[in-house]
């Protein structure tokens, strides 16, 4: 009963435990290790159904009481999973961060935790950084050589050469950057964080402000607008997140990393300042984007496990 429950599999500890108590139910020890079960799967069902629901928020907090309060230390199986599971509730939250520390926490107790690799990976590519990038293609990297299927080896394949075309990318322009968002970034947030910030940096704000600071304004509104004009559009921003450049994002021959052949600067480079704001208010008050809808984009990289 003791070997099943450190490996995780509390039901079939619990009959072994039953017949225990079935010869002997005076054996303190065995029913001590009934109530620890029972107490420890019904808190773990409490989250998993909270996860399930969507209640993602409920879902950490339960786990964490999970974690802290019902499950023993060394038991490293299960401690392991309930870790990838707060992991996958910080993802839907969009928590990268969060996440990557609960993916880094199962991996410790069990280095060979596919799943947390992938998922780690998938978030750290979502934070976007040159050191996260490389630490996402080394987490791939090692899943590729956990696989166990062709099928697994493919899609990881595929999934490194994309984390190795971002990092190439890193210390590049990065249009969710200028924007403050991660890679998941919804629609209405890419909006929102574009009108705040062309509010910010419209001319008649700067007033007061030195002509070296009106030249950085300046720059910095055009860099705005180009990501907006990017990343509102769904079919440019899947362009560029597949590794096309910026400036080449209207040419239909670009290639990830580069190799098109772009006639003339892309986007808003050459407008005038003044006209850009007016573009932007006229969006704004006439409505609609300039591409289809991009709801919440979590990334991928490791199911829910109940285990």
């Amino acid at each position: 009963a003791e070997c099943l429950f450190y490996q995780g599999a509390m039901d079939d500890a619990m009959k072994h435990l039953k017949q225990i108590l079935g010869g002997d139910p005076d054996n303190k020890e065995a029913f001590q290790m009934v109530k620890l079960i029972r107490n420890l799967k019904k808190q773990k069902e409490l989250a998993d159904a909270a996860y399930k629901s969507r209640k993602y928020n409920d879902a950490v907090e339960l786990y964490t009481e999970t974690l802290d309060t019902y499950c023993p230390k060394d038991n490293e199986s299960l401690r392991s999973k309930l870790y990838f599971n707060r992991a996958a509730c910080h993802n839907a939250l969009r928590n990268h961060e969060k996440c990557v520390a609960d993916c880094t926490s199962a991996l410790e107790l069990n280095p060979e935790y596919t799943k947390a690799l992938l998922r780690r990976a998938a978030s750290n590519l979502l934070i976007g950084g040159k050191a996260e990038c490389q630490r996402g293609i080394n987490d791939y990297e090692r899943a590729y050589e956990l696989a166990k299927t062709d099928e697994e080896e493919h899609d990881i394949k595929e999934k490194i050469q994309a984390a190795k075309i971002q990092l190439k990318r890193a210390g590049r322009k990065d249009l969710y950057k200028i924007l403050g968002l991660n890679r998941d970034a919804t629609e209405s947030e890419i909006k929102k964080s574009y009108r705040k910030l062309a509010m910010k940096l419209h001319p008649d704000r700067q007033a007061n402000a030195t002509p070296e600071e009106k030249e950085q304004a300046e720059a910095k509104f055009r860099e705005v607008n180009l990501a907006h004009e990017i990343l509102s559009d769904s079919q440019k921003r899947t362009r560029y997140d597949q590794g096309v450049d910026e400036q080449e994002i209207d040419d239909p021959h670009a290639r990830p990393g580069g190799g098109g052949h772009s006639h003339g600067g892309g986007g808003f480079g050459g407008m005038d300042q003044e006209m850009l704001f007016q573009m932007f208010m006229q969006q704004q008050m006439g409505g609609g984007g300039m591409g289809g809808s991009r709801r919440g984009r979590g990334g991928g990289g490791g199911s829910f496990h109940f285990g």
